[in-house]
């Protein structure tokens, strides 16, 4: 009974921020910028074994679209989300001040265990890099929190919490800016460069000669994850 109660009030969660800010921010995004009608906002199924504790939506290109554009991964966004009873107010803020991410490489086997927020960093990442689309969203529905990941998926950026009570910004302010920016509109956010080394992956990254060198960015997003 318990398990079944959980389900439908996650479920009930997941509908209302699909129906109202998702639904209304990409509605504002088809109205300012007609270019963008054929981007949606769709409820992706996760392979993760903890599908049911961590959802996320997807902004992207309709994948029915006729003229599919170029680099429609780069210019999505993915839109995580757990229910704020998982999600607490303090695992949100722990995820935003979260410097670090250990190396498993280094480490002994039984220190090989996430702390809660970086089970969270560590989903995110998962979902992003497989999509290779930089830009997320995470919200509990109460709190919202919009970053980006680097070219090299090594340093994410991500901003402040901003509380569903908030005001200027509002958090739907804030989301139609954050998917606007992924979208690349004039005068939006960019993610900023920085010196990285690429990850040791079987996925081939470009490498140009400004990640040689040493990089401080400044800027409104603060530099939160260094993997």
């Amino acid at each position: 009974m318990r398990e079944w109660l959980l389900f439908t009030v996650r479920h009930s969660i997941a509908n209302w921020l699909e129906q109202l800010p998702l639904q209304t921010a990409q509605r504002v995004m088809h109205v300012v910028w007609p270019h963008t009608i054929e981007w949606e906002i769709q409820h992706e199924k996760s392979e993760d074994v903890d599908n049911d504790l961590f959802q996320y939506f997807y902004w992207s290109q309709s994948a029915a679209s006729p003229m599919r554009e170029p680099n429609v991964a780069e210019r999505s966004v993915v839109i995580a989300f757990q229910p704020p009873w998982i999600l607490s107010p303090q695992d949100i803020q722990s995820f935003v001040k979260l410097n670090s991410f250990p190396s498993f490489e280094m480490v002994e086997e039984q220190d090989r265990y996430y702390q809660s927020a970086q089970r969270v960093w560590a989903k995110v990442w998962d979902v992003c890099f497989n999509k290779r689309c930089p830009w997320f969203v995470l919200s509990s529905g109460c709190d919202w929190v919009f970053g980006a990941f680097t070219p090299g998926w090594t340093r994410a950026f991500v901003s402040p919490v901003i509380s569903m009570t908030q005001d200027n910004p509002s958090p739907l302010e804030c989301l139609v800016y954050w998917l606007a920016s992924a979208n690349g509109i004039p005068n939006a956010w960019m993610i900023p460069k920085v010196g990285e080394r690429p990850l040791n992956t079987t996925v081939e990254s470009p490498c140009i000669a400004y990640d040689l060198l040493p990089h401080d960015s400044e800027g409104a997003m603060e530099l939160a994850l260094l993997i």
